[in-house]
């Protein structure tokens, strides 16, 4: 039996996930929100495009009347960055029928209410409208899975049927999916790593050395831990591939968009120019903000976050902070 899929959000990771899962024989289709992204999809103009690895680039579907395709669905992959996700569920949710299984692919926290995306997905859809919601996180950058480079990534749900069911759809030879129960720690792992490797950046980008950059994400990690069990996250979620193994790879990738904003933090430019200068979005940076507004709400010290806070928000001296951070004597 064909699986109808279908994507919202014309984004790198959507398109790399939409390469996916036609590689495994089902059939995709991307929501567009306008004829110019799908002129930018067809003629290949988006960077996703650059490394020519697309193998099954013809087999994928786009386009802006997707009416027919929501309704039809046996899967939603959501796409999107955060601070629109709501906006386009609110855009589509009218069309779905109940029949479809909905999946977040969005790693953040929406910046004025601290949500999560699944959390928001519950807030904006009645339940006869899906079949069920997991969110994908883990490991996982665009530009290596579209060549085919071997990278494990986390479903979770809090249905066992479902992780397992979404798990046959996406794993390939070259990426392997593990299932989790702990919804709430999975996405938080995926958002707050973001801020991390803001940090990390930063470090790197002040030509500070690896000694520094361990001490941070040593630090980093655990408040990410410390947040996340306040919000009602389980430890051992991230100890795995959706927080420390997406931290790694976030903090280590030259590939990382939150790291390459640090990095440009480290050397006087402002976030308003930074984020200005990229064509993707780097979500650790309303992450930031929303991550605050948990640790207040809980009553927590977060001194990483904070510090990062203050540098993004409130224009303190990178060098300062970080000198502060990884020296508290």
């Amino acid at each position: 039996m064909l699986i109808n899929v279908a994507i919202v959000g014309v984004t790198s990771w959507g398109i790399t996930l939409a390469d996916l899962l036609v590689k495994n024989g089902l059939n995709v289709t991307i929501c567009a929100r306008n004829k110019e992204d799908v002129e930018d999809f067809t003629n290949k103009r988006l960077k996703i495009f650059s490394s020519n690895n697309l193998k099954k680039f013809q087999e994928i579907n786009i386009t802006t009347e997707y009416y027919e395709n929501l309704k039809n669905a046996d899967m939603v992959l959501i796409s999107v960055p955060s601070k629109s996700f709501r906006n386009n569920i609110q855009n589509i949710k009218q069309y779905l029928s109940g029949s479809a299984l909905l999946i977040s692919a969005t790693k953040g926290l929406e910046i004025n209410t601290s949500m999560r995306m699944s959390q928001i997905l519950y807030d904006e859809l009645q339940s006869n409208q899906y079949r069920g919601i997991s969110v994908l996180s883990g490991p996982n950058l665009a530009a290596e899975i579209i060549q085919e480079i071997p990278s494990s990534t986390v479903i979770a749900s809090d249905n066992k049927r479902i992780t397992l069911e979404v798990r046959k759809f996406f794993s390939s030879k070259f990426f392997h999916v593990y299932t989790s129960s702990d919804v709430i720690g999975v996405e938080f792992g995926g958002a707050l790593k973001n801020i991390i490797a803001i940090g990390v950046g930063i470090c790197y980008g002040l030509k500070y050395g690896n000694n520094t950059v361990a001490t941070f994400i040593t630090s980093g990690f655990n408040e990410m831990i410390k947040l996340g069990l306040a919000c009602g996250a389980l430890e051992k979620t991230f100890l795995g591939f959706s927080g420390l193994g997406d931290l790694i790879t976030t903090c280590s990738s030259n590939l990382s968009r939150n790291r390459y904003v640090g990095e440009q933090l480290a050397i006087g430019k402002s976030i308003f120019d930074i984020k200005k200068s990229m064509s993707n979005v780097a979500e650790g940076v309303d992450t930031i903000f929303a991550a605050q507004n948990l640790s207040e709400l809980h009553n927590l010290d977060l001194p990483i976050i904070n510090g990062i806070y203050n540098i993004v928000f409130n224009y303190e001296s990178p060098d300062y902070v970080i000198k502060n951070l990884t020296n508290p004597i």
